[in-house]
């Protein structure tokens, strides 16, 4: 989930010429909803979302005995130190600053948590 059309559309392009099928959303609630009746391998995100902060999102993931075992991603624009913790507190497998990893990084994080075994 990333609100930046860029970022989203540049992310999917390099992880779909990868073969993996890649579900796109801007906001939280359109892709809340399609997490708790599919079930992917992978959800990547930023914490910085238009219509909630993306710590609460992660929280009710992790709420979910169904998704429980999710991979998240954080891929995000927030460079504090703060921000770091709050995620790793919520929960999150990956986390990666936009401005410090280079996308090549980011898309071998998300490869290498989808060939992980379930």
């Amino acid at each position: 989930m990333e609100p930046d059309y860029f970022w989203r559309e540049i992310l999917s392009r390099h992880l779909e010429e990868l073969g993996l099928m890649v579900y796109k959303f801007d906001q939280g609630c359109p892709a809340a909803r399609f997490l708790h009746v599919n079930r992917p391998k992978v959800f990547v995100t930023e914490i910085i979302l238009p219509d909630a902060p993306g710590e609460f999102f992660i929280r009710d993931l992790r709420s979910s005995p169904r998704l429980s075992s999710l991979q998240i991603l954080v891929v995000t624009a927030d460079s504090s130190r703060n921000a770091l913790e709050r995620c790793l507190s919520c929960g999150v497998n990956s986390y990666h600053q936009k401005s410090q990893s280079s996308m090549r990084e980011i898309v071998e994080a998300i490869c290498s948590r989808v060939a992980e075994p379930s």
